[in-house]
């Protein structure tokens, strides 16, 4: 069985910067997303994959993808809650993605979710150029139009730096997870 969570942000945060290392900051010698928040899919074994949220902003935030080989982590409920959570409950009008010139694969997944080309960075890596993606609210298909839980006006930007889910949402999110406490013994998955 999957799920999606919001339970463990550190360990998701760690487990998605270790798959994409090149979309994070120094800090101090060592990798960080800064501030963010993370979206998770795990199974009974495993985290499958991480949705992270970073670089918060009046209207919007960057997003970035980490995933398991293949698409059984792309899941429904996944795919509802990462655009749920930016484009209604936080009430941003886009999101930005960065994707490698060379990552054919998460160019084609970006595009496939509805993310639209929208520059070039050109040598922003040391031996490739960066995509800029983006997707406004209203391009969105995971989402229902004309849902709002929160606006921008009715939240500060200074509280966006991991943004509280809200009870709700995350009430949802961690479906069933109270029956898999299992798996994360000590803080860190039971792997």
């Amino acid at each position: 069985m999957r799920w999606v969570t919001v339970e463990h942000q550190d360990i998701l945060g760690s487990w998605a910067l270790e798959r994409i290392a090149w979309a994070s900051r120094s800090d101090s010698g060592r990798n960080t997303w800064g501030p963010f928040t993370a979206i998770g899919l795990i199974d009974e074994t495993q985290i499958l994959a991480a949705v992270i949220y970073n670089d918060f902003y009046e209207v919007g935030c960057s997003i970035h993808i980490a995933a398991v080989p293949g698409r059984q982590w792309m899941t429904r409920a996944l795919l509802k809650a990462a655009f749920t959570y930016p484009f209604i409950q936080l009430g941003y009008q886009r999101l930005t993605g960065y994707v490698p010139a060379k990552n054919w694969e998460a160019r084609r997944l970006d595009e496939h979710l509805g993310f639209k080309q929208e520059g070039l960075l050109r040598q922003m890596l040391p031996d490739d150029d960066v995509i800029l993606y983006g997707m406004l609210r209203n391009e969105c298909r995971f989402i229902k139009h004309g849902q709002t839980i929160n606006t921008p006006s009715a939240r500060s930007v200074s509280n966006c730096g991991r943004a509280d889910i809200g009870e709700s949402a995350e009430r949802s999110l961690s479906r069933g997870a109270e029956s898999h406490e299992h798996l994360w013994a000590n803080g860190k998955p039971n792997l």
